[in-house]
C-alpha cells in the first residue's frame, strides 16, 4: 500500500521470479564492488607512507604558489628582519581589506589600492608601548590588526604591504585580545570574559612577545578601566613586551 492507503500495489506472479533473480543480481554486484574497493583500499594502504609524504609535498608547494600569488596581488615585499624588537611599518595597509578591494576591483588595482589608507606604526625596545587612540570607526582597530596580520606573516615567510624599509623582528609569542566574547552559559560578563583573556596574556606574554590589546579596560566603570588599563600597561613595560593598544 502506499503511505495513505490509497493505492494498493500488486505483482503479479509472473515477475515474481524475474523480480527475485533481479534481486539476486543486485545482491551479486554489490558484493563484487565490495571486493573492488577492498583490493583498492588494499592497494592504498600498501603505499599509504608514500602518498602522504606526496600530499605533504604537494601541501608545500601549493602553499608557496599561493603566497607567492597573494604577494603580487597585495605588492607585497620582503620586510628586513631585526635581531633587535622591532615592529617598523611604513605605509603598512591591512592586507584583508587590500584583498578585499582588489577582489572587487575591475582589473584597475592602483585605483582600489589607494582606497585603502596607509598607516605609519614604530614599536621598540626604547618605546616599547604604543597607545592608539582616536573616534569611534577612526581605524583604531584595523590599526591593530594591521599590527598583527602583518607580524605574523612575516613570520610565516610571507611578502607584506609595505613600503621598502620596513623593519620587524620574530617573536616568540603573538598574544591579542579584539573583540567582545561574553559568555552567558559561564556567567562571564563582557568585561569578566575579556579579564579571562587578559589574565592568559599577562601569565604567557614575556620579554620578546607582542601584545596587541583592543579597547583594553571598558565594560566596567571609566575609572576603574582606566586605572586598570594604566596598570597593565605598566605591567608591559616592566616586562619588556612590545605591546599595542586602543583607548576605546
Amino acid at each position: 500500500y502506499s503511505g495513505t492507503h490509497s493505492t494498493s500495489f500488486i505483482e503479479p506472479l509472473a515477475v515474481v521470479e524475474e523480480n527475485n533473480y533481479l534481486a539476486e543480481l543486485t545482491d551479486r554486484e554489490k558484493e563484487e564492488e565490495k571486493k573492488v574497493l577492498k583490493r583498492l583500499t588494499g592497494l592504498v594502504s600498501d603505499f599509504s607512507s608514500e602518498l602522504l609524504c606526496c600530499l605533504e609535498i604537494m601541501g608545500r608547494v601549493d602553499g608557496l604558489f599561493a603566497r607567492a600569488e597573494f604577494s603580487k596581488a597585495i605588492k607585497g615585499i620582503s620586510p628586513i628582519l631585526s635581531r633587535k624588537k622591532i615592529i617598523y611599518f611604513l605605509d603598512a595597509l591591512n592586507p584583508i581589506l587590500l584583498s578585499l578591494w582588489l577582489e572587487s576591483s575591475s582589473g584597475n588595482q592602483a585605483q582600489h589600492a589607494d582606497s585603502v589608507v596607509p598607516i605609519e606604526i614604530r614599536i621598540d625596545s626604547g618605546k616599547n608601548i604604543l597607545i592608539i587612540s582616536g573616534p569611534n570607526r577612526g581605524g583604531k582597530t584595523v590599526a591593530l590588526k594591521t599590527i598583527g596580520l602583518l607580524t605574523l606573516m612575516s613570520q610565516a615567510g610571507m611578502h607584506i604591504p609595505v613600503k621598502e624599509g620596513s623593519t620587524v623582528s620574530v617573536f616568540n609569542t603573538i598574544l591579542a585580545e579584539i573583540g567582545d566574547d561574553q559568555d552567558i552559559s559561564a556567567g562571564l560578563s563582557t568585561f569578566s570574559a575579556r579579564m579571562e583573556h587578559l589574565k592568559v596574556i599577562v601569565d604567557q606574554a614575556h620579554e620578546n612577545s607582542l601584545v596587541i590589546l583592543d579597547e583594553l579596560g571598558t565594560g566596567t566603570d571609566p575609572d576603574e578601566g582606566a586605572s586598570l588599563a594604566m596598570a597593565v600597561l605598566d605591567y608591559f613595560s616592566q616586562k619588556g613586551s612590545l605591546c599595542a593598544i586602543s583607548t576605546h
